[in-house]
C-alpha cells in the first residue's frame, strides 16, 4: 500500500504526511528503549510532546521546499493554491517516536535547549507542550546550580 499511495501522490500533493506515535517505555531506567518498547500511544491529546509527524516531499515537484520542519510545499501549493498534501493512514506508515527514551538523552536535549533559550518566559509560555515546559524548567534549575557550585 505504502508503493501505491506514493506513486499516487502526483506532484499537485508534493507533501505526503504520516503521523507519529509516542514509545511506552517499560521502565524509568530502560537501557535501550529501541528494543524493549513494545507499545506505544496513539492519541496526539495524550502524547508528552511531539505531534506535528513528517512528510515525504515528492521530488518531482516544481519548486519543491520545506514548509517548516514538518512539511513541504512547491510552487504550485504556495499561497494556498491546491490541496498539497496526501496524509498517509496509520495502517500504512507512522513515525516511531521515542521522546528522550533515556536520561542521558533527556539531560543532553534539555540542558542545550536551556542554554540556548536561557530564562526567557516568553520562550516558555510559546511551549505547548506540559512535558517540555516542566523539563526545560528542571534543566534550567540544573544550569543554575551546576553555575553555584563553580563559583
Amino acid at each position: 500500500p505504502l508503493f501505491r499511495l506514493l506513486s499516487a501522490a502526483g506532484v499537485e500533493r508534493p507533501n505526503v504526511h504520516m503521523q507519529n506515535v509516542e514509545a511506552l517505555l517499560p521502565a524509568p531506567d530502560c537501557d535501550n528503549p529501541f528494543a524493549a518498547v513494545r507499545s506505544f500511544r496513539h492519541f496526539p491529546t495524550q502524547y508528552c510532546s511531539y505531534t506535528n509527524g513528517k512528510s515525504f516531499g515528492v521530488l518531482a515537484a516544481a519548486g519543491l521546499r520545506s514548509h517548516g520542519p514538518h512539511h513541504f510545499r512547491s510552487a504550485a501549493t504556495c499561497g494556498g493554491g491546491g490541496a498539497g498534501s496526501l496524509d498517509l493512514p496509520a495502517g500504512v506508515a507512522v513515525v516511531l517516536h521515542y521522546e528522550s527514551a533515556t536520561y542521558a538523552k533527556w539531560r543532553t536535549k534539555y540542558l542545550e535547549l536551556a542554554r540556548r533559550h536561557g530564562d526567557a518566559p516568553e520562550v516558555l509560555s510559546r511551549v505547548p507542550f506540559a512535558f517540555y515546559r516542566q523539563s526545560l524548567s528542571s534543566a534550567r534549575k540544573l544550569l543554575h546550580a551546576e553555575a553555584e557550585v563553580r563559583l
